[in-house]
């Protein structure tokens, strides 16, 4: 947006009424270098030429009208005339040199500019972002539970890892005790590394 150019009442202009004038300004900008005094960037035009500029923008938009020594229009023009200018000249150079080479005109045979795209100057195409798997080696495999049978034959499982290797070994002889306690009085034990499937 160009929120530097306002209205009479102070109010900056929407995006709609930018966007024109800055295609009106590359027309005017067109026009210039068709008749070959457009300037390399805008602190290098000619009276003439920036005169020009501005009477054509005020012309058609009034807002650039209120200000003093046209200072919207050049503020615009300094602003976006030397990325305009950069782009539309290689833009007009690729054509000619494209020209040129249909024409037969072009004394190098040998054809260094085949591998160069006909078409106008795109930007070069983003690759597909991809996704890597990471292998099995580099994940630990996951523990293998473990069936135990107590002593009244019911069978218990239980996750085994290297980590809970002490801690089972002397909870086993409580937490067996705690489950004939629990089966008389009819409770089920909440244990989250023992299963009952009976």
């Amino acid at each position: 947006m160009m929120l530097y150019i306002e209205d009479a009442n102070g109010i900056p202009i929407d995006g709609n009424i930018a966007s024109g004038i800055r295609d009106h300004a590359r027309s005017i900008w067109r026009s210039l270098y068709e008749r070959g005094i457009a300037p390399d960037t805008w602190g290098q035009a000619t009276k003439e030429v920036r005169e020009e500029f501005c009477r054509e923008m005020e012309k058609e938009y009034h807002v650039l009208r209120l200000c003093d020594n046209h200072w919207k229009a050049n503020a615009l023009a300094t602003a976006v005339y030397s990325q305009w200018y950069r782009t539309y000249n290689k833009k007009m150079k690729s054509c000619l040199d494209h020209d040129s080479d249909s024409d037969g005109s072009n004394s190098n045979d040998d054809n260094s500019n085949d591998d160069k795209d006909d078409g106008p100057d795109e930007p070069p195409r983003k690759k597909a972002r991809t996704t890597t798997v990471a292998n099995d080696d580099t994940h630990p495999p996951l523990p293998e539970p473990e069936v135990h049978v107590d002593s009244e034959g019911a069978s218990m499982n239980a996750i085994h890892t290297d980590a809970n290797d002490s801690s089972e070994t002397s909870r086993s002889e409580s937490d067996v005790q705690r489950k004939e306690d629990n089966r008389s009085s009819g409770t089920a034990l909440k244990d989250p590394l023992y299963v009952s499937s009976i």
